[in-house]
């Protein structure tokens, strides 16, 4: 993780908070990409 300031005790619990934040939304939105694409690949092909 690059700090773009001095860390300190102050300022670390925010800096991982928004990296928990960020990373979380990016494995949300690959989850939901994952599903759909495999939503449709078993509506086109048919997999039961």
């Amino acid at each position: 993780v690059v700090a773009l300031g001095p860390v300190g005790p102050l300022t670390q619990p925010f800096t991982a908070l928004a990296t928990d934040a960020e990373v979380g939304r990016h494995a949300r939105a690959t989850v939901v990409a994952f599903d759909v694409v495999l939503a449709c690949h078993y509506l086109f092909f048919g997999h039961r």
